[in-house]
């Protein structure tokens, strides 16, 4: 929720959903929360801006883990936009394809045992990137 409202001038364009899965048969709890951003006026191939906080459980506590995803229909060439961005120290960038889709991820780097709480800066800082990507990538047709 403070993401969302602390990004909220760089969305005044742009139309937000929040998606939660929900987890648990008596208390109902977000497992996962994800929100996508349809960028205004965005290339119909552009298929939207995604961000996702998973909660990783360690000894009983919850930490957050964000990353944002763009995704456009295969064929799209996300590839450009790829090989273009220059990440922060610390950010790693991904392409893949699946599905039918051309998939590109910004994510906190990771190791095999540290990186996978994400503070709520790095968070914000994600979410920027990602943002200024998809308006970039979102139009180029």
């Amino acid at each position: 929720e403070f993401l969302l409202k602390h990004m909220e001038p760089s969305l005044k364009d742009h139309r937000v959903e929040l998606l939660m899965l929900l987890k648990g048969k008596d208390q109902q709890l977000p497992d996962d929360i994800k929100f996508k951003v349809d960028i205004r006026d965005r290339d119909k191939d552009f298929l939207g801006l995604y961000g996702q906080v998973v909660l990783n459980l360690v000894q009983g506590k919850a930490y957050p883990y964000f990353y944002m995803v763009l995704v456009a229909k295969d064929g799209y060439g996300l590839k450009k936009h790829f090989q273009n961005y220059r990440p922060p120290v610390n950010v790693t960038k991904e392409l893949k394809r699946q599905d039918k889709v051309e998939v590109l991820v910004i994510r906190q780097t990771t190791s095999r045992t540290s990186g996978y709480h994400t503070s709520e800066a790095t968070m914000v800082m994600l979410f920027q990137e990602g943002l200024q990507l998809a308006e970039k990538a979102a139009r180029m047709s």
